[in-house]
């Protein structure tokens, strides 16, 4: 994530805020305040949703996934969580991938 300068708030062709809201986890010990961005929200124009490239359906390759796991006598799993920040995205597109942050 980067701030957004003052001049460049306004002006470009695209842009999109996406909005967003805390859900409570009750009981949750580590984070009980869970962010979450809603693509799908819709105004007067179309959502973020509907204006992202749809790619491959990758459900197709679970069984081609957990075929593979039969090969080898050892596999190797990891659960990957908050690592949305690690991800690039390109500069064209930041504009339409906005957030409101207050400190």
């Amino acid at each position: 994530m980067k701030q957004v300068p003052e001049p460049e708030i306004e002006g470009h062709y695209k842009i999109h805020y996406l909005s967003h809201h805390a859900v409570i986890q009750q009981g949750k010990e580590t984070t009980e305040i869970c962010i979450v961005y809603v693509a799908s929200a819709t105004s007067n124009v179309a959502s973020l949703n509907e204006c992202l490239h749809i790619g491959p359906k990758l459900n197709q390759q679970i069984l081609e996934i957990l075929l593979r796991f039969t090969f080898y006598r050892i596999a190797l799993i990891a659960h990957i969580e908050k690592a949305f920040r690690m991800v690039s995205i390109d500069s064209k597109d930041r504009d339409v991938l906005r957030l409101t942050w207050y400190d």
